[in-house]
């Protein structure tokens, strides 16, 4: 046992391109966060858990910017269809274990919004990592003071696709975790750069004193 990185793979819910199948299929404890709604969001929700890995629910949340994601929670909703939209959407994906969110830079830095999703998170049991799409993001601290399982994102993997600047955001998370004893990274399984890079390091993790574990376990 070394230091503990968990490694987030989200916007799932597609086809996995043969590259993801065979990352997936290494048993390694890799989490997938899978958009609900989508055609292949419960095959690869089945996938997932059959080989090893922690399925999570790809939560959209209102950004800035528009977004149009079927489901997608907005601020101006009331609380009772919040919750609703957050229960339906747990209940899209089988095996689910925890919740990220999908953009929110606009929900998450509303408590009134973040406590509707919350009341309906912890109906359900299960953990919230707060993917940190603004520095004005009040889930986490909100989410603990509201007695959730929670943990937040440290690094992004991928916001460019190339395997350099993936490297580069992987030296990062493993700085971070010498520094804090673990970290969070979020990647995108849709991208082939962040699922050649994996494929390739993520078998090197242990000898080099790391503990690759699943979201559930990072989080309190």
């Amino acid at each position: 046992k070394g230091k503990r990185i968990a490694i987030i793979l989200d916007d799932a819910g597609y086809p996995l391109s043969q590259e993801a199948l065979e990352l997936v299929k290494g048993g390694w404890p890799i989490t997938v966060s899978i958009f609900p709604f989508l055609s292949c969001s419960k095959n690869v929700a089945n996938i997932v858990k059959e080989n090893n890995g922690e399925v999570m629910l790809h939560l959209p949340m209102e950004a800035n910017q528009p977004t149009k994601l079927k489901g997608t929670i907005l601020v101006d909703m009331k609380e009772d269809e919040i919750r609703k939209n957050v229960r339906v959407a747990i209940e899209a994906i089988p095996h689910i274990s925890g919740v990220n969110n999908h953009m929110g830079s606009k929900a998450t830095a509303d408590q009134k919004t973040m406590e509707a999703v919350f009341l309906e998170i912890k109906e359900k049991g299960i953990y919230f990592i707060d993917s940190v799409t603004t520095e004005k993001s009040c889930a986490a601290k909100l989410a603990r003071r509201m007695g959730l399982r929670t943990g937040k994102r440290k690094v992004f993997l991928d916001n460019e696709d190339n395997q350099e600047y993936v490297a580069r955001q992987f030296e990062l998370l493993l700085k971070m975790a010498n520094k804090d004893g673990e970290a969070i990274a979020i990647g995108h399984i849709t991208k082939k750069s962040t699922v050649a890079f994996l494929k390739s390091e993520i078998p090197k993790l242990t000898e080099a004193g790391y503990e690759l574990v699943w979201a559930s376990e990072m989080v309190k």
